[in-house]
């Protein structure tokens, strides 16, 4: 896991994310963030398979990404996530992708996201039960 980071996990490039240049496309990217959310709240111990249930799923608002070299082809890609800031219906997480055999950094990312009831389909505030588990990951 890089320094200063929350969570890590790996994904292997696959032959279907590449394109007509043998480079990853930049809409698996975006593909790779939502990967490495689903496996973050997993390791939180955060329902991921039912939010109905919790009542509580994540929108993207808003997403920047910058591209600083590409992956290709069977590279073993390191995600990294940090949440970076916590609201009170919103929060922001950062996002390094690290190329595992050379620790290059492919991309990062900062997204933002708000928290709302899948079932009012309405905004609402960040569960508590959530904001503990990132304060703890944050070590506040």
């Amino acid at each position: 896991m890089r320094e200063g980071y929350h969570f890590s996990h790996k994904i292997r490039v696959r032959y279907t994310e590449i394109d007509g240049q043998m480079i990853v496309m930049n809409s698996s990217y975006l593909n790779y963030i939502i990967v490495t959310n689903t496996e973050f709240f997993r390791h939180l111990g955060i329902n991921v398979t039912n939010f109905e249930d919790s009542q509580f799923d994540i929108a993207l608002v808003t997403s920047y990404l910058e591209f600083k070299s590409p992956a290709f082809f069977d590279d073993v890609i390191e995600c990294n996530l940090r949440i970076a800031e916590i609201g009170n219906k919103s929060y922001k997480a950062e996002y390094a992708f690290v190329r595992e055999a050379t620790g290059e950094i492919l991309f990062t990312a900062q997204n933002t996201y708000a928290c709302f009831n899948p079932i009012l389909k309405k905004s609402i505030p960040i569960p508590d039960y959530v904001k503990e588990k990132f304060r703890a990951l944050q070590g506040n």
